[in-house]
């Protein structure tokens, strides 16, 4: 039997263990993996309306974005649909006093689809 001194379980303890760090991949539910990219790195997005919130926050954190329940001054876009932009949600009431681009959810999909942030400015819900 050998003394197992404290760093020697550290050690063994991070083994196997991935750096939290390392954003490369994310593991999707039917076991394929999915390339990750900082397109959204660093910017925030609302989300309201009737639109797939689980689809648009899945895309916003593949590309290192974040969905924020609150609408702020630094949101860069909120994804919404016609209902909810006609009918004048908080949320929307909340962009359009922080002049925050209001954008259709093909706005996401085309950005993954090009790999490129695209102008929101084609994609904006005008009424």
């Amino acid at each position: 039997a050998t003394a197992c001194t404290a760093g020697d379980a550290k050690a063994e303890s991070k083994k196997g263990v991935r750096s939290s760090k390392r954003r490369s991949r994310v593991q999707r539910g039917d076991g394929n993996r999915v390339p990750t990219s900082d397109l959204f790195k660093g910017m925030a997005f609302g989300l309201t309306g009737k639109i797939d919130r689980e689809r648009m926050s899945s895309m916003i954190k593949r590309g290192s974005g974040r969905v924020d329940n609150i609408i702020h001054k630094r949101i860069r876009c909120v994804i919404s649909d016609n209902e909810a932009y006609q009918y004048r949600t908080q949320r929307i009431r909340k962009a359009l006093k922080h002049n925050i681009p209001i954008v259709y959810p093909a706005w996401i999909e085309a950005c993954f689809e090009k790999r490129r942030l695209l102008s929101p400015d084609n994609y904006t819900i005008q009424q």
